[in-house]
């Protein structure tokens, strides 16, 4: 599903609860995503702050057609097609 959001190339807010979580992994070099961890209680002050200013950051809502294409290219149907074939060959 992440990689349906990010094909959007809009923003992403992704909050996970798990310190090694795999979605954070993913968007780890999506240009315009904000991942917080939930620890359990009201976000920290510098949550906050994070979130207000990614939310702010008017230079995130466009990213570049050529940034979002090398970002997508690993997850394309060729490309993952060819992944899974190799494993059956």
């Amino acid at each position: 599903k992440l990689v349906e959001y990010a094909a959007t190339g809009k923003r992403i807010v992704n909050i996970s609860s798990l310190a090694s979580d795999s979605s954070t992994d993913f968007l780890g070099s999506y240009p315009a995503a904000l991942c917080l961890q939930d620890q359990g209680a009201v976000p920290s002050a510098g949550q906050v702050l994070e979130f207000a200013a990614f939310c702010g950051n008017r230079s995130r809502d466009d990213i570049d057609a050529s940034v979002l294409e090398d970002f997508l290219r690993p997850f394309s149907l060729q490309v993952v097609a060819r992944r899974y074939g190799s494993l059956l060959a």
